[in-house]
């Protein structure tokens, strides 16, 4: 029986169990299914061949003049959320989507949905030209806090 008052983590640190997997299975553990299904298993997710979560949710955070910044979010069975990105300026660009392959996971919706803007965040401030800052300030402070919009 889980004590209420128990104040749960904010970050869900599975480094040390996604490393044990990947060494139990070897060099192609990705290639294995019964590490798949491990790996799985530890987050409470369902995911295809490649480790990429089902059932992911996508929120917009930047689309404009050659910016564009996405949040992929998964929701686990043991109430954990995982995030990927996928984050472009006019010269570069990343993306990856949730993977039972990924080691920190989140106790909840909000503290993912931060540090998922926090690393945008990051991204922009090195990769993006000296004129795209303040678009992507104004963009992240609108997306962060919508109910200022209002006004």
């Amino acid at each position: 029986m889980k004590d209420r008052n128990m104040k749960q983590p904010k970050i869900i640190d599975n480094t040390e169990n996604v490393r044990a997997i990947k060494e139990k299975y070897g060099r192609f553990y990705y290639q294995d299914k019964n590490a798949l299904q491990e790996a799985a298993a530890l987050w409470g997710l369902k995911a295809n061949e490649h480790g990429v979560t089902s059932g992911i949710s996508t929120e917009t955070v930047i689309s404009e003049k050659g910016l564009s910044a996405q949040i992929y979010f998964a929701h686990t069975r043991h109430d954990h959320w995982l995030i990927g990105l996928s984050i472009h300026t006019t010269l570069t660009g990343l993306a990856y989507a949730p993977s039972v392959w990924d080691s920190i996971g989140y106790a909840d919706y909000d503290i993912a949905r931060t540090e998922a803007l926090e690393q945008i965040r990051v991204y922009f401030m090195k990769n993006a030209t000296k004129h795209d800052i303040p678009v992507v300030a104004r963009s992240l402070e609108k997306y962060a806090h919508p109910q200022l919009n209002l006004f």
